[in-house]
């Protein structure tokens, strides 16, 4: 038998954090639609092999970044029989609902900021930071200083925008 879990109390600074609220992923991958209600705490993603797991956090990589973590080619993100893939969101930060959107066709990308068209992708890094780790992520420690050095300016980005400007 589950006992009653109590709830976590926030941080005194968690009203600051931003967090995803909302998902909504049109053709990428393996997924034709799926919409997801974010719980500003924890999400977890439970399902079979090929359900579409990694797609939902590539979706939210593509939001920030407007590229995969995962290797290969654009139009392979693309699901199989559609024009386009889409990716929207609504996210909290400092209490306040933003809305973004990604879209990429085989033409190439437009993104929007709460109703305003976005002109780079690092408008969207700007503002929604992601840093990835994967299982080839082990490289970081094993390998060259030079993507040790990457992840710490896109870290530094994300804290500071203006750091890459330096």
């Amino acid at each position: 038998m589950l006992g009653r879990v109590a709830a976590v109390p926030a941080a005194p600074d968690e009203a600051a954090a931003m967090h995803l609220r909302q998902l909504r992923v049109e053709g990428l991958r393996c997924i034709e639609a799926s919409e997801i209600e974010a719980h500003r705490r924890l999400n977890l993603l439970v399902g079979p092999n090929g359900a579409g797991k990694t797609s939902i956090l590539e979706a939210i990589h593509c939001l920030s970044t407007g590229r995969s973590f995962r290797a290969g080619q654009h139009e392979h993100l693309i699901r199989r029989g559609s024009e386009c893939l889409r990716v929207t969101a609504r996210v909290c930060s400092g209490g306040v609902d933003h809305r973004l959107g990604f879209e990429r066709d085989r033409g190439g990308w437009r993104a929007r900021l709460d109703a305003e068209d976005v002109s780079t992708l690092g408008d969207l890094a700007s503002f929604l930071g992601v840093l990835c780790f994967e299982p080839e992520s082990h490289a970081l420690i094993a390998g060259p200083a030079e993507g040790r050095r990457r992840l710490v300016d896109l870290a530094l980005f994300h804290v500071e925008p203006t750091y890459l400007s330096v």
